[in-house]
């Protein structure tokens, strides 16, 4: 893929602008399996598919209309990920439609918490 494709190797998730969108699956560095989840903007799944992912292929899991969220889990492999949005938007005097790639984000999972503690206890 050119342009911001994610490397997943667990998680990744990205909010989709509204229109037709799709995940585009590619690179993966060995045989594995990608769940693709879309959910509408209450959180309600949509739909869900699973993708055997070998290397050398790339794949396209078409997303429903109404979904606002998008999360793929990837397991036993890594694959490159990304996000393309096909809309229509209001320009010099006519609607033009046009797609964009959207990077997808790894969730954070781990992080330091500070442990502050009175001296001398």
């Amino acid at each position: 893929l050119t342009g911001p494709a994610t490397t997943v190797a667990d998680e990744a998730t990205a909010l989709l602008p509204g229109g037709r969108s799709s995940v585009v699956l590619a690179g993966a560095a060995g045989a594995g399996l990608a769940v693709v989840v879309s959910r509408d903007d209450q959180g309600r799944r949509l739909d869900e598919q699973r993708i055997e992912l070998t290397p050398g292929r790339a794949f396209v899991a078409e997303l429903p209309r109404r979904a606002a969220l998008v999360q793929i889990t990837v397991q036993r492999t890594t694959v490159s990920a990304a996000l393309l949005a096909t809309g229509r938007a209001a320009g010099g005097g006519r609607a033009r439609e046009g797609t964009v790639v959207v990077p997808l984000e790894i969730p954070e999972r781990f992080g330091l918490v500070p442990d502050v503690a009175p001296a001398g206890r």
